[in-house]
């Protein structure tokens, strides 16, 4: 997706009428329907019919299904709540959720710059160790032979052992 303002307004009636149009289509229940098909078209358009969520795709490029399932509940149970005297309940369900929506970003968020954090130390690490073998090869060339050759000779007393004794 591009970030130009004019690219990131999205048109809400053609996002229902495309995805009306489309679940008629794949509709597990149709013939030709497709189940997986109908699931993603859902999370498309909950997705593309959220502000937040919408943002959040184009940051981390992953669908949070967690995020836009509490979305689409709260969306539900608010559009159902018309009372007077659930306003403060609403309220105080909306600031809940909009607590646990930032909470499951956070963790998300979290989780990928743990992983970037640990990638990176990866390579450092196996840069660095390849660094010191072959500046050990390279200087003690005489003293690995040697080395490899003593580990080859144990490895092979050590066998020539077990098979000794798994026969005996």
């Amino acid at each position: 997706s591009s970030s130009t303002p004019e690219n990131s307004i999205i048109d809400l009636d053609q996002v229902k009428k495309n995805y009306r149009r489309l679940s008629l289509k794949h509709h597990p229940d149709r013939r030709g329907g497709n189940e997986e098909t109908f699931r993603a078209l859902n999370r498309a358009k909950i997705v593309l019919s959220s502000p937040k969520l919408r943002r959040e795709y184009d940051l981390i490029g992953l669908d949070l299904e967690d995020d836009a399932e509490d979305h689409h509940d709260d969306h539900h149970a608010s559009s159902e709540n018309a009372s007077g005297d659930a306003s403060k309940t609403e309220n105080d369900e909306k600031e809940h959720s909009n607590n646990n929506n930032q909470n499951k970003t956070e963790t998300v968020m979290s989780h990928l710059a743990s992983a970037t954090l640990a990638g990176v130390l990866q390579m450092v690490v196996r840069t660095a160790l390849m660094g010191v073998v072959s500046v050990l090869l390279s200087r003690y060339t005489i003293l690995t032979i040697v080395t490899l050759g003593m580990l080859v000779f144990l490895s092979t007393r050590i066998y020539s052992a077990l098979n000794v004794a798994a026969k005996g």
